[in-house]
């Protein structure tokens, strides 16, 4: 029985290690989330506001969930303003919807 247990712990065992997973947070309900699961809005160098669903334009992003309550808050002025550090119009807000909805 203590040749068997020598055994044992003298093999190694490999482990597999779960691979990292970057996490932002959504700035309408602020869970913590994997970010390939969130929305990227994104305010280029030019001023103009992308959605980003690669995670890879350049510029200031805001993430949002999927969930249509969370996308409905998200596009409140002072929450989007705030997470893109500027100033949004409606008539930007009604561009994002608009992007947003050609990209489903």
């Amino acid at each position: 029985m203590v040749l068997l247990a020598r055994y044992f712990m003298s093999v190694k065992v490999f482990e597999t290690v779960a691979k990292h997973q970057p996490q932002r947070i959504c700035i309408a309900c602020r869970q913590k989330i994997d970010k390939y699961l969130l929305l990227r809005i994104v305010r280029n160098s030019a001023g103009q506001f992308i959605v980003d669903r690669t995670g890879k334009v350049n510029g200031r992003g805001a993430y949002i969930c999927q969930q249509p309550a969370c996308r409905q808050k998200a596009m409140q002025v002072p929450s989007l303003s705030r997470a893109l550090k500027t100033t949004v119009s409606s008539i930007d807000i009604v561009a994002i919807q608009t992007q947003l909805r050609q990209n489903r």
